[in-house]
This record gives structure tokens, C-alpha cells and sequence, in this order.
């Protein structure tokens, strides 16, 4: 009966270590590049989020565990000169300069797979993932209105906000420092993990556009 009992006990023993030694809620920073909708061009992307596991394999996830993000983070658009704008349409200028930012509002669910549940014990420090939710995007655009010498309001310009639903999609990959052995602060890089990601949003009036990210994330 002991003997029977030996490999279920060691094996409830090595998944609270390794519960124990993994992050189950991190906070991280995403930053990169990305395309804008509308036409516009694209800019910096930054944003924060946190992410906390849902499901592992002890509760029959296959080959890795479940997650839930929520993201906020905006886009900051670059200029375009433009006859699409108030001032251009009424005649009063030309073509005028432009930009457009974009607020995103994403919670996802993350599929992660861990390696070492599939026996590749050497790449434990990789997990790829895949990501889909809902998501809300404010785009504001700036145009111009005021174009007049050097008189009084000149330069003034117009601001206009829209809010759309949407959804969004990606894949990427987060890298563990635990890699990285430096026993001083080797408790510090086995819950410090770095990132590349791949985003695609769709909002629900049909535009989408494409966003690629890092990220940095520190985890408890």
C-alpha cells in the first residue's frame, strides 16, 4: 500500500514545487510599433498589463496552462498631410497635416505552451502563445481649422473621437531569465521574463490593423 502510494505523493510533491517556483500573476510593459486604422500612419505602441494564470495542467490543460490579460495601452500616430479633414472640405486651405491616436482596451485569454510538459526539459525557459478577446479602440483625430496669418486663434485646431468595438487576435513568445544563472539573484530572474509579440485588431466597423510589440513583465 505504501509503495502505491510513493509515486502519487512524490508526484503532488514536484507540482507544488513547481507551482511554487512559476509566476502566477505578472505586470508588464509592452512597447513597439503599429499600424493605425483609417488609413492613417502608423506610430509607437505603449501599454501595461496584467496577466494572471487561469488553468494549468493540473486542471487538464494539455501541454501548458490558461491566462487572462487585460491590456490598456494607445497608439501614438504619425502626421499625414491630408485633403480629408474640415478645412480642406470647406476650401480654405489644402491639403493639411493630420494625426490620429488609438486607445486600446483589450481583455484576452492566452494560450501558453510550456516545452517541458512535452519533455523538452531545455527549452522550459520558452513559451510560445497564442491570444483572442474582445477589445475597445478610441481613435481621436487631430485636423486643423484656424489657418490665418499671425492673427489671434491661429493654429487652433479640431479634435474628433470614436469609439468602436472590436476584437483582437495574435501569437507570441515569452523568454524566462531563468535561463540566465546567477545565484545572488537568481530568485529575482525566475519571475522576470522578456517578450515579442504579434497583434491584429478588427474593429467592428471593418477596420484592422496590424501591431508588433515586446514586452517586459515581473511576476509574484
Amino acid at each position: 500500500m505504501l509503495q502505491k502510494d510513493v509515486p502519487e505523493l512524490s508526484q503532488r510533491v514536484s507540482s507544488v514545487e513547481r507551482k511554487q517556483s512559476e509566476s502566477s500573476t505578472e505586470v508588464g510593459f509592452r512597447t513597439g510599433w503599429s499600424e493605425s486604422p483609417y488609413d492613417m500612419p502608423g506610430g509607437f505602441f505603449y501599454g501595461a498589463y496584467l496577466n494572471h494564470r487561469l488553468l494549468d495542467r493540473d486542471d487538464g490543460i494539455p501541454g501548458g496552462f490558461v491566462s487572462g490579460e487585460l491590456m490598456a495601452g494607445a497608439v501614438f500616430g504619425n502626421h499625414a498631410t491630408t485633403s480629408a479633414n474640415l478645412t480642406s472640405t470647406l476650401g480654405v486651405t489644402g491639403p493639411s497635416s493630420s494625426w490620429l491616436d488609438t486607445v486600446e482596451i483589450q481583455p484576452t485569454v492566452q494560450y501558453h505552451l510550456e516545452p517541458a510538459a512535452l519533455g523538452y526539459e531545455q527549452l522550459s525557459w520558452i513559451k510560445p502563445y497564442a491570444l483572442a478577446g474582445p477589445a475597445i479602440y478610441i481613435s481621436w483625430m487631430s485636423t486643423p481649422v484656424v489657418v490665418k496669418g499671425n492673427e489671434p486663434g491661429n493654429g487652433f485646431r479640431h479634435g474628433d473621437a470614436d469609439v468602436q468595438g472590436g476584437g483582437v487576435f495574435g501569437l507570441g513568445t515569452q523568454l524566462s531569465f531563468s535561463a540566465l544563472k546567477m545565484p545572488v539573484v537568481q530568485g529575482i530572474l525566475n519571475r522576470t521574463s522578456a517578450g515579442a509579440e504579434w497583434r491584429y485588431n478588427q474593429m467592428g466597423n471593418g477596420e484592422g490593423f496590424n501591431q508588433y510589440t515586446g514586452s517586459l513583465s515581473f511576476g509574484w
